[in-house]
């Protein structure tokens, strides 16, 4: 995957003012595909994009990921796996840390 790459064309920066670091960028592209970022973030993200083809690339691979699977058709699973689901999720109880 794309995301291996370093992005040489800034360095990261704690000001809240500066272009989102790869990482960020990251954690940013479901936001940015599906348009819900607020427009400043959105405007830092594409100039990011503008600088970082690896970023570029891994952007253009998750769009091209969301259409694929937006266009595949939907299967109902097998009546089994409900079942098989909710016994696996009672033998492995979620501990919320309290």
């Amino acid at each position: 995957m794309y995301r291996s790459q370093t992005c040489q064309n800034h360095s990261p920066g704690s000001d809240e003012a500066a272009i989102p670091t790869c990482k960020d960028m990251s954690e940013l592209v479901t936001d940015y595909l599906d348009g819900a970022l607020p427009w400043s973030t959105r405007q830092k993200a594409r100039l990011h994009l503008l600088l970082c083809h690896a970023c570029r690339q891994y952007f253009d691979q998750m769009r091209r990921t969301v259409r694929f699977l937006a266009g595949a058709p939907r299967q109902a699973p097998p009546p089994e796996v409900e079942q098989d689901v909710l016994d696996s999720i009672a033998a492995h109880p979620h501990s919320d840390g309290g």
